[in-house]
């Protein structure tokens, strides 16, 4: 059966590099961390989850964790698109005709194991040569008053695909899989990524909403009741 790579571009990323590492972990087959220059606990995380560097000489590797060190570019817009066209490169030459799953570190995965599923059928109908598929993405953003902070799910471009040499990235800010032959672009089922940037903050925000409520409601000997009703409300 085919190989699985997940791929990742990030930087001071500790918070939750860990929870994405483990949503694939069972499915992965290699994975792929391109470094911007990290500065908090992000490499002694990805060191501690077994990810060795390559060989700047021959680009020889040992491990089914790889770490890339490329330093972010400030001046340049297209550093994002840079970044990942150096996985992408990476992966042409190792993992041809394999698939890769991009993701972000602050995203994680639901029902990975549809993933493999989705490829073995793909395999057996011949269907993903010609393909760049679309996951769902969901994000864990929303108000206070409402206990799912999420907003509706939509289609992430160009995550999922058959490794090909067609393949490649725009030098933009935010770069969307291109190909130069005429692919399809479809959007996939079965499983989900969930996009947890700010959810720290928010909840640090909801917490100091709720603490201001709690010292300064008028109705001193009904607190609980008033936040609970003005919460759900």
């Amino acid at each position: 059966m085919s190989k699985l790579i997940i791929c990742y571009i990030g930087q001071d990323c500790e918070k939750f590099i860990g929870m994405s590492l483990d949503s694939i972990k069972d499915v992965v087959d290699y994975t792929i961390f391109v470094d911007g220059g990290s500065t908090d606990d992000t490499i002694r995380i990805l060191d501690k989850y077994g990810f060795k560097t390559i060989s700047t000489s021959d680009g020889t590797f040992d491990s089914t964790k790889i770490f890339i060190n490329r330093p972010y570019e400030q001046d340049h817009k297209g550093a994002n698109g840079r970044a990942r066209n150096a996985y992408l490169k990476f992966i042409q030459e190792h993992f041809l005709n394999d698939y890769c799953l991009v993701l972000d570190p602050d995203e994680v995965v639901e029902n990975p194991q549809h993933i493999k599923t989705w490829i073995e059928q793909a395999e057996k109908q011949k269907q993903l040569d010609n393909i760049i598929l679309n996951p769902h993405m969901r994000h864990f953003i929303g108000d206070f008053g409402h206990e799912d902070h999420t907003y509706e799910r939509h289609y992430c471009p160009g995550r999922f695909f058959k490794i090909t040499k067609d393949l490649y990235y725009d030098e933009v800010e935010h770069p969307v899989l291109q190909c130069r032959k005429n692919h399809q672009r479809m959007n996939v089922e079965g499983f989900t990524i969930w996009h947890l940037a700010y959810i720290d903050a928010m909840f640090y925000i909801k917490n100091r909403y709720l603490n201001h409520l709690k010292n300064s409601c008028p109705l001193a000997g009904k607190r609980k009741t008033y936040i609970r009703l003005l919460c759900n409300s």
